[in-house]
C-alpha cells in the first residue's frame, strides 16, 4: 500500500504583496508618530532631558517593530 500523504505538493502560502505592506507600515507610523511627539516632548519634564532618538525616529522604530508582527500573524 503506497503512502500518497508522504511527498505530496505542497501549494504556495499567500504572501502579502509590498504595496500592502508599506500601506500598513505608513499607516501605523502615521498613528505612532502623534504618541512619540507628545514622549519626545514630556521627556525632559519627567526625565530631565531629551531621548537619544528624536520623535521621527522612535515612531519609525515602532511601525518597523509592529508591522512585521502582523503579516506574520
Amino acid at each position: 500500500m503506497t503512502n500518497h500523504g508522504v511527498d505530496t505538493p505542497k501549494g504556495r502560502c499567500h504572501r502579502a504583496s509590498r504595496a500592502e505592506y508599506k500601506v500598513f507600515f505608513t499607516l501605523i507610523f502615521m498613528l505612532a508618530l502623534p504618541f512619540a511627539i507628545l514622549g519626545w516632548a514630556a521627556a525632559p519634564l519627567l526625565r530631565g532631558g531629551f531621548p537619544s532618538q528624536g520623535p521621527i525616529a522612535r515612531a519609525l522604530e515602532e511601525a518597523g517593530s509592529i508591522t512585521p508582527m502582523i503579516f506574520l500573524a
